[in-house]
This record gives structure tokens, sequence and C-alpha cells, in this order.
């Protein structure tokens, strides 16, 4: 089993969309996926799915369940595909702002059990994180083996992403690559990876242009699922390939 963790700087870059293209797009390659939404602050899962599962991640956090319990199949889906929600209730997004470090480290050995019992039975496991510099995120890429950063080519983005890439990913020294969304039209890849090679001293695996369709569908659906010969789609299948 991989482990991967999509996390950036800031929200609104897209990670949320392209880690459940991502997902979908190994799936259909006949991979047994597992994704979890691990943005406790602001779920967003509950937008793309008319689902509301028994259990939640904060369930399994809590150890009110086993980790098998709050995972459901999505309706519409590859049957690979196997979701994770974090709750919207807002006492359970206030709790999981409580940064207490002893109750943090507790989570990091329930996220890595939660992964040890799993391994044996999906290909990937995904993460999608809350944005920045914070305690939920780094659990989940302590527990990865890959880290993908999703920037934009926004300087304040850029800047925030080299900052969050030497204090948080160099130092817990885990392979990490990034990837550049939302590229305005008429900017060249060449000109994206020399930008961003001078800023961030990182390997870019995939840029993906700004589509006027992705943002059309305000994050009710992904247009990966909609639309698998559009260039987002063929752009997520890039990723799939340099991943697997």
């Amino acid at each position: 089993m991989k482990t991967i963790t999509f996390h950036s700087y800031r929200g609104g870059t897209g990670k949320t969309n392209i880690s459940l293209s991502l997902a979908e797009c190994l799936a259909r390659r006949g991979k047994k996926v597992c994704l979890v939404d691990f943005d406790l602050r602001a779920p967003s899962f509950g937008s793309f799915f008319e689902y509301k599962p028994s259990y939640f991640v904060n369930d399994f956090l809590a150890e009110r369940c086993d980790v098998k319990d709050m995972l459901v199949k999505a309706e519409g889906f590859n049957d690979g595909l196997s979701l994770g929600f974090a709750s919207p209730e807002i006492r359970e997004i206030k709790e999981a702002m409580r940064e207490d470090k002893r109750k943090q480290m507790k989570i990091l050995n329930r996220i890595l059990n939660g992964r040890d019992l799993l391994k044996d039975e999906v290909d990937y496991l995904i993460f999608d994180t809350a944005p920045g510099l914070r305690y939920s995120s780094t659990n989940v890429i302590l527990s990865s083996d890959l880290v993908l950063l999703i920037a934009t080519l926004d300087k304040s983005d850029l800047d925030g992403t080299k900052r969050m890439i030497e204090e948080i990913h160099e130092i817990l020294d885990m392979p990490h690559f990034v990837i550049i969304n939302k590229v305005p039209a008429g900017v060249s890849d060449e000109e994206v990876l020399k930008e961003v090679g001078d800023k961030l001293s990182q390997k870019v695996i995939c840029t993906i242009q700004c589509y006027c369709e992705v943002m059309s569908l305000r994050g009710r659906e992904t247009i990966f699922h909609q639309q698998s010969e559009h260039p987002f789609s063929r752009a997520i299948e890039e990723i799939a390939d340099k991943i697997s």
C-alpha cells in the first residue's frame, strides 16, 4: 500500500478537486483506493457527495469506531473507491481546532494504527489535509510515503509554500513533489517550471491550467468524473502515471 498526502500552504489551490480526481483515476485503473478527508476544520466531501455516513473520521480519531466503520462506498463511483468523511458539525470542528500536543500525539498513533490495518486491503491510502502549518496536517504527513504539494503561481502562495517546505517538509524528510494548479492561459510549462524551480527548488511533476469548466462546477463534482477526455482529466492521468 502507498500512502499519499495532499497538502497546500493555503486554501483555494484546488487540492481537494485534484485529490478526488486522482483517487477516482486510480480506482478506474483497477486499484483499491481509500480517500480520507482530513481537513477537519473545513470538511469538503459533503459538497461532492450527498451522503451522511454512520461514522466520521472524527469518530475514528476519538475511538468511537474502527477504521473500517468510517469508510463508505460513494454511489456513482467506481467500486474500488472508499471514502472517509470529516464531520461538518460545528462542535466537531471546534474540537479539531484544539491544538493540544498530547492529544495530537494520540491522534498520530491512531492514524498509524488505522493505516496499518488497511495495508493488506488497499493499494492507495490518500489523505486530503487542512492547508497550512497545523498538527493535523503534520500527523498525516508523518504517516505518508509521499506528499503532493498543491500550489498556484500567486506570489504569496509560492512564498508561503517555500516557507512551509523549509519549516515542515524538509525537516520531516518526507518525499514530496509539487503540482502547480490554475496556471493562467498563455503561461507556458517552461515559464512555470523556471519560476517555480527558481523559487522553491523542488521537482514539479505536473502543471494544470485554469479552466472555466472546472470553476463552473462550483465544487459540486469533479471535471474528471464528468469529462474523462478534458485536459484537466488528462493532467490527472499524468499525475497517476508518475506516482504509481
